[in-house]
């Protein structure tokens, strides 16, 4: 599978689908889960009118139970029923693995219970997110001459961008609406690790 973060990928109806030898006519129990950790995704299921039970429901595991026609109406997407996968961050993994694993609940002859399980990867592509920009109201007043400049940056403005906690090679532009002859606009270099060499900061 090939996931796009933050869009919901339909699972259901991808063929996936359970079946037993023993043609049990009772309940199996099924659950879907994610590998565990964050930033790998969330599952989404709506029953529909397939008559399954959800036995619990997390963002990363979903427990049903039913038929073998039910669960597979389920993976199948039909009744109404649906099946998603998010990768619901803006830094997810570059996959997350998807398990599969059935019980029988030991309805078929003698011994108890068996399983099944299986798996496929989801791989999950990056989208670029925009920069953001917060704290950007301002207001002050300069008197000509004054020989103070008026700053109206000093820990007031902030920028953040939710792919990544580093900026290098990232840009901000900070320009006059109304331009006077004379105004100049300057930044001034701090312990904070900016440096300003010409117009380059």
């Amino acid at each position: 599978y090939t996931a796009v973060e933050q869009t919901p990928l339909t699972l259901s109806g991808t063929g996936i689908a359970i079946d037993d030898p023993d043609l049990p006519t009772g309940n199996l129990s099924a659950t879907l889960s994610l590998t565990s950790g964050a930033h790998t995704g969330r599952l989404d299921l709506v029953p529909g009118t397939t008559g399954i039970t959800v036995i619990s429901s997390s963002a990363q595991s979903i427990s049903i139970s039913g038929t073998i026609d039910q669960i597979n109406a389920i993976l199948l997407g039909s009744s109404g029923s649906s099946l998603k996968f998010t990768g619901n961050s803006d830094t997810p993994t570059t996959s997350s693995i998807l398990t599969l694993t059935v019980n029988d609940n030991g309805q078929t002859g003698t011994g108890t219970a068996l399983s099944t399980t299986a798996t496929a990867t989801i791989n999950i592509t990056a989208t670029n997110d925009a920069p953001t920009l917060s704290g950007t109201t301002f207001s002050g007043t300069w008197t000509e001459g004054d020989a103070s400049p008026l700053q109206f940056m000093s820990g007031t403005i902030s920028i953040g961008d939710p792919d990544t906690t580093q900026f290098n090679g990232g840009s901000l532009t900070v320009s006059f609406g109304t331009y006077v002859a004379g105004d100049v606009l300057s930044v001034v270099s701090g312990a904070n690790g900016i440096t300003v060499s010409g117009s380059t900061v």
